[in-house]
């Protein structure tokens, strides 16, 4: 949501003044902001995983990045293949009325320079987090010359400008996140009933005999898939599928990037779940685009197929 909602607004409009199909545009930014969340410390999702797993973030990531390598290569192509013939020119103005408000430095790279860094060591995500916080906060106070009321004003309602350039840098702040923060908390209610009751014995028992005679990534993603049409959220989705999944795995690093390559990522299939629709819908795109973001395709379609040979070399 933080991509698409910053970089994504603004690859958007520049792919609309060069007169992109907005189809291809929005699912080249999905597939930018699912790649994104996939790779970063910072990423909630991942982040999730780990916990429900009870494994280590950043060998997941690891492991995420490993299998993600083809498909991502595969993504490139595809989108290049729609770029071929295409001649168009980028409109500057929009540039030009971002310098106009904001005072750049060099050392403004800081910030997110330290959430790489700091990852690199592996320093606690909410301690990242913080200290990237605080480094912004200090130079938007020494460098934009924004007083402590409107920055606070900034964190809380987001940053807001009464320009032409306002639709490609507007947004953010808490309040924006606030129906996020109450879907994951019911998400986690649902959980926690589902878990606690007896309501889904039957079903997984039928799951685990499943898994037996089928390969794990072929259950696990029509098994999230009918798990997101009903959930409506990515967090739902990841929780519900690892409750169904998790005796049926021994390995929990591997359950846990199986939970990536499917439960992440087929939640983006369903129009009416908010794991697609939202990113899109705050850059602009047609809610069809979700089909066209490749790298959603090629990360379940590759890590399938090759379970698929690692379950017919076991059964050898």
């Amino acid at each position: 949501f933080g991509t698409a909602s910053t970089a994504g607004i603004i690859s958007m409009s520049i792919s609309n003044a060069m007169s992109f199909n907005p189809l291809i545009s929005g699912g080249a930014i999905l597939s930018g902001c699912f790649f994104g969340d996939r790779s970063s410390p910072m990423s909630t999702s991942a982040l999730l995983v780990a916990t429900l797993t009870k494994t280590d973030l950043y060998k997941n990531l690891k492991n995420m990045f490993r299998t993600c390598i083809l498909p991502l290569v595969l993504t490139i192509i595809t989108y290049q293949i729609f770029n071929l013939g295409i001649d168009v020119k980028i409109d500057n103005r929009g540039i030009n009325l971002i310098k106009e408000i904001f005072n750049f430095n060099l050392l403004l790279i800081v910030p997110p320079l330290s959430i790489i860094l700091l990852s690199i060591f592996k320093v606690d995500l909410k301690i990242n987090m913080l200290i990237s916080i605080l480094l912004s906060i200090f130079f938007a106070a020494v460098f934009q010359n924004k007083s402590a009321m409107e920055i606070f004003r900034a964190l809380i309602f987001g940053f807001h400008v009464n320009s032409d350039a306002g639709k490609l840098i507007n947004g953010g702040g808490f309040i924006s996140m606030l129906k996020m923060l109450l879907i994951v908390g019911i998400s986690s209610g649902y959980f926690g009933f589902f878990k606690e009751t007896q309501l889904l014995v039957g079903v997984k028992k039928i799951i685990k005999k499943l898994f037996s005679k089928l390969p794990d990534m072929i259950i696990m993603s029509v098994m999230s898939i009918l798990i997101s049409v009903f959930s409506s959220n990515q967090t739902l989705s990841i929780m519900l599928t690892y409750e169904m999944a998790r005796e049926s795995y021994k390995d929990n690093e591997k359950l846990a990037l199986d939970l990536e390559n499917t439960a992440v990522m087929t939640a983006a299939y369903i129009p009416w779940n908010i794991a697609g629709r939202t990113p899109l819908e705050m850059f602009g795109a047609p809610i069809m685009a979700l089909y066209f973001s490749f790298y959603h395709h090629y990360i379940v379609l590759i890590n399938t197929l090759a379970s698929v040979i690692e379950f017919r070399k076991t059964k050898t």
